[in-house]
């Protein structure tokens, strides 16, 4: 299939700015999806570490912690 496109690419020149751009569009769609999933990962773990600090912080000292957790 693809050496038929690259036939029709050769063919047709006005071709290859429609499958360029319709690559492209692609392209772009995936990052963006990639970018939300970036900032939502990063929000979900600043929020999970910000909880996590205060928790052990609310424990106490960090040889308080081991021994809550008998170490």
């Amino acid at each position: 299939r693809l050496t038929q496109v690259k036939d029709w690419l050769i063919e047709d020149p006005r071709m290859l700015p429609v499958v360029d751009a319709f690559i492209g569009d692609q392209v772009r769609q995936m990052a963006a999806k990639d970018r939300q999933w970036n900032v939502r990962f990063a929000l979900v773990t600043m929020v999970v570490g910000a909880l996590l600090g205060w928790l052990l912080s609310a424990i106490g000292t960090p040889g308080q912690v081991l021994r809550l957790f008998g170490f």
